[in-house]
């Protein structure tokens, strides 16, 4: 046997690499069961590989038929879909299926082809509890699997990270109070559910949230106002989204003391209203998160409500806040009747300036913004720190601004900006820049810019102005002539002649070449 199998660390490498299941796709498939059928033949091997490999081919696991077919094959059969046991078990009936399940760390608890039926059920859960799954640590579940309802008596109490999909009958969903009682030792928590079923889990969320172990990690839906209070209290949430915040969180006014969310790192949240994240927005507004994540629609039945909620927004963010999304949604039926209610102005934005950290911002309407070249300097200067700009609209093609920034603001954003790597913004590339008016020195540190619908006529120029300032600028086009300009900027080379940094351009057959010149510091 080679060396390189000696060496524990560089097995544990090699079987990483093979693990079907490394995609987080639990139905293996395609070159996933090329993988698993490796894994199989390196545990047939040696016994020096057959831990290892059998580590990574059971790690993870979905609906238990796998581990159940390990049992004696005179004990089950599959009738109709449904997994049966149709002699009696004995206790070492179970150590085949034992050897394989204490290595299972990842489960999925749902149905697929075939089903656990209720006789398995019963053997099953005859035994202590825990027994079966005792290393788990992440478990994926739907309420509408048969396996929800004993899940607590299947999986071990190790669990860490827990992602429930709750889509199945009231008398399953009611399973929730015991695995927040039995879970202790929770650090991340996803509880979603499709929004036929949203009325009924609210019945039973806010129980089963208020009685686990608060995680470091949370995202929820389903929650009532006394789940929301409760949720001001935890002093461990490191990351928190709220998946549907469709009414007031707290009754106005409401106020916690200024410990709260003390170690809050991210905060998203998806609201229904404007109104609801402001007032979510205004509560906790101590806590020192670096991340704000907000999609909510538009309630056009409020009068400013949008330019109300940047105000808040803006009020409430902490100086510790270093990346900001904002993404206010609506379908295009609605928008297309009442433009002018989604006609969006600097001015919304402006109150934002004063938080000089922020690095990466994405701000998404769905008629875009009206900007000029005047405000996104404004932009620029109030965000020296900035990495990646965003500001577009979904439907920005609808409606006709009054005004559009140039291809001077994008060069303007390169000057005060040094770090800005990626951008997404429409300017009018009609309007060139005369290369007199340049300034003398911009960042090239810009790689990917994103234009939109930005109009565009010839794209020798706008190319020109781009290859020059930004040589590695890399352009994501929708239209012909950007993909054009994209073409250029590929073609425009730089390269470095010996003496100094002494630089030569080109764009290759279309005979613009820059000047040479002496940049070799004097002595």
């Amino acid at each position: 046997m080679h060396r390189c199998w000696e060496v524990a660390e560089l097995v544990q490498l090699i079987f990483e690499a093979l693990d079907p299941y490394a995609a987080g796709v639990y139905r293996v498939e395609g070159i996933g069961q090329l993988k698993a059928s490796t894994l199989f033949r390196l545990a047939q091997t040696c016994r020096q590989l057959c831990e290892p490999a059998l580590d990574v081919l059971w790690r993870t696991n979905e609906g238990l038929i796998l581990l159940l077919k390990c049992l004696p094959t005179d004990t089950w059969e599959i009738r109709d879909g449904y997994f049966e046991i149709v002699s009696p078990i004995q206790s070492k009936d179970w150590e085949r299926f034992l050897l394989y399940s204490r290595r299972v760390t990842t489960f999925s608890a749902c149905d697929r082809d075939i089903v656990v039926g209720s006789s398995a059920l019963e053997s099953m859960i005859s035994l202590p509890p825990g027994t079966l799954l005792p290393n788990v640590q992440g478990l994926s579940c739907k309420s509408s699997s048969v396996l929800f309802p004993y899940l607590t008596l299947l999986v071990g109490p190790r669990v860490t990270q827990l992602a429930t999909f709750l889509d199945g009958p009231a008398f399953r969903i009611s399973a929730l109070q015991s695995i927040a009682r039995n879970f202790k030792s929770l650090e991340y928590v996803h509880l979603n559910t499709p929004v036929t079923h949203r009325e009924m889990v609210r019945r039973y969320v806010p129980g089963f949230f208020m009685q686990i172990v608060p995680p470091r990690r949370l995202e929820i839906q389903g929650l009532n106002q006394a789940a929301y209070r409760h949720l001001a209290t935890l002093p461990t949430i490191r990351s928190l989204e709220l998946l549907d915040l469709v009414e007031l969180p707290f009754p106005s006014p409401c106020s916690f003391s200024d410990t709260t969310f003390p170690v809050l790192d991210e905060l998203k949240i998806q609201a229904s209203s404007p109104f609801f994240a402001t007032n979510f927005l205004s509560v906790f507004d101590k806590a020192p998160f670096t991340l704000l994540s907000i999609a909510a629609s538009k309630n056009s039945t409020v009068s400013n409500s949008l330019s109300l909620f940047f105000a808040v927004c803006a009020a409430c963010i902490p100086a510790t806040l270093v990346k900001l999304h904002i993404y206010l949604c609506e379908d295009n039926k609605t928008v297309l009747s009442n433009c002018q209610a989604y006609a969006m102005t600097f001015d919304m934005i402006q109150p934002l300036t004063v938080y000089s950290n922020l690095r990466r911002v994405s701000l998404v309407c769905p008629l875009g913004f009206e900007l000029d070249n005047k405000s996104v300097e404004t932009l620029g200067r109030a965000w020296p720190q900035l990495e990646c700009l965003c500001i577009v609209g979904d439907f920005s093609a609808v409606l006709v601004h009054g005004s559009y920034p140039t291809l001077a603001a994008v060069l303007s954003l390169a000057r005060h900006c040094p770090l800005l790597q990626d951008l997404c913004l429409a300017v009018d590339a009609r309007v060139v820049p005369e290369a007199a008016n340049l300034a003398t020195s911009y960042s090239t540190a810009l790689i990917n810019w994103d234009p939109v619908e930005s109009p565009i006529n010839c794209p020798n120029s706008p190319a020109e102005l781009l290859g020059r300032v930004f040589p590695a600028l890399s352009i994501e086009y929708k239209s012909q002539t950007w993909a054009k300009v994209d073409t250029l900027l590929t073609n425009y080379k730089e390269t470095k002649t010996s003496r100094g940094s002494c630089v030569t351009r080109e764009f290759l057959g279309q005979g613009i070449v820059e000047s040479h010149y002496d940049c070799t510091p004097s002595i």
